[in-house]
């Protein structure tokens, strides 16, 4: 197993469940943390710049933005296992992001928004399909933002 002291980490972010911390590698792994225990219990390929995760915890789904990669990742948070990369930005380069540092998840856990940052493509994720359903052309590189819903259109 790779050494998590040795590697480039990007982000930590908690799972749902509380005990698990899920930490992304420069080299393109996330290392699952037990925080009571203070151990790697799993290391999951991912991507080249493995960063963010944003959890989807109705549908025990974990996407995870590879910056310096073309797809994302997406993992099973019931056993923490790789379920599948997705296709989401034309090219990579270690010299930029391909991928936003920002993503969420729509209210209604229908959705997964994010950005092709590089590419100025914001895109949708089906949670149901993990398919890229829509995608909007930005006059720019959209690297970071905020999403704040306000309960509009949310049909649970």
């Amino acid at each position: 197993m790779l050494n998590p002291a040795e590697m480039g980490a990007h982000h930590a972010d908690f799972h749902p469940d509380g005990i698990h911390i899920y930490i992304g590698s420069t080299e393109g792994h996330v290392f699952v943390v037990n925080k009571d225990s203070m151990s790697v219990e799993t290391m999951i390929e991912t991507g080249v710049g493995s960063g963010h995760t944003t959890f989807a915890p109705m549908r025990d789904l974990a996407f995870v933005t590879n910056h310096n990669d073309t797809y994302m990742t997406v993992i099973d948070t019931t056993d923490h296992s790789w379920l599948k990369n997705i296709e989401v930005a034309s090219s990579a380069s270690p010299d930029y992001k391909s991928q936003a540092h920002t993503s969420a998840v729509s209210p209604d856990m229908k959705y997964f928004y994010s950005a092709a940052s590089h590419d100025g493509v914001f895109f949708e994720i089906d949670m149901e399909t993990l398919e890229v359903t829509r995608t909007l052309h930005l006059d720019g590189n959209a690297l970071m933002g905020s999403f704040i819903w306000d309960g509009d259109g949310v049909n649970m």
